[in-house]
């Protein structure tokens, strides 16, 4: 929960995704666990757990990707029915938490309204079926908006930087290199466990840390494309933090939101 000492400390993320310092606060997958919590604390990172949206399908009810979009600085999209005690929660961060109009369900494509990439300047999604507060929200703040067939685009990309992505998805890579941002494209793995899915996304295991630290959810060495990532990491300056030593999940993200 919010303390007064955390919060006079909170620098509010102004790029989503895209931390300048080591992150203070981030939003996780209510189901962490006490491995990945230890090793957030033990970095000073404070966190929101989600819980279960009741639309959804159990394995990714409790994502954060798939009920909200962190659009920069206060400001928060979310998906109707979220719980309201993690909304409550990011109020308390000072958040200002805006309702989007499509209720989820839980088959594709109505899963998918809130699940946007933002990379730098630009938002990846299939916008046929974004929610219209949240693509009006991100025309109003300047992000050029930029469709693609993947509606789960959240999931399917980490990002490194503004110009820099990790991508399974040919036609992500395809619309990323046409944006001339610089992508790693990787083979679908089998080790990031996704419930009864056959994998998980690179996307949903990752997430920014602190300006050159990126965190996987388990251990980043099971990987299978373990040695491309780190190669591309470290050529963009970015340490690869393990915040596990079991496999890797795809927890929906972790959510970088504030910084020290």
């Amino acid at each position: 929960m919010r303390t007064d000492s955390l919060l006079k400390q909170l620098n509010y993320i102004e790029s989503p995704n895209l931390p300048e310092a080591p992150v203070s606060l981030a939003l996780v997958d209510g189901r962490i666990d006490a491995g990945i919590a230890d090793s957030l604390e033990k970095l000073g990172i404070s966190y929101v757990r989600t819980q279960k949206h009741p639309a959804l399908p159990e394995d990714v009810a409790y994502h954060p990707d798939m009920m909200f979009c962190h659009i920069g600085g206060r400001d928060i999209v979310y998906a109707p029915e979220t719980c309201t005690e993690t909304l409550m929660e990011l109020e308390e961060y000072g958040f200002n938490l805006i309702s989007g109009n499509l209720r989820l369900k839980s088959t594709y494509p109505d899963d998918i309204a809130y699940n946007v990439a933002i990379v730098g300047k630009y938002a990846f999604h299939d916008f046929r079926h974004t929610d219209s507060i949240l693509r009006n929200r991100l025309e109003e703040k300047g992000f050029e908006l930029v469709k693609i067939k993947q509606g789960y685009a959240k999931c399917s990309i980490s990002i490194l930087g503004g110009n820099s992505v990790i991508t399974s998805d040919k036609g992500i890579r395809a619309a990323m290199l046409k944006h001339s941002v610089n992508t790693l494209a990787i083979e679908p793995d089998k080790n990031i466990h996704l419930g009864n899915f056959s994998n998980g996304f690179i996307g949903g295991c990752t997430g920014k840390i602190g300006s050159d630290k990126l965190a996987f959810t388990g251990d980043a060495e099971r990987l299978g494309s373990y040695d491309i990532v780190s190669e591309f990491t470290k050529a963009n300056n970015i340490s690869i933090i393990s915040l596990g030593s079991g496999n890797i999940r795809d927890m929906g993200s972790v959510i970088p939101l504030a910084t020290y």
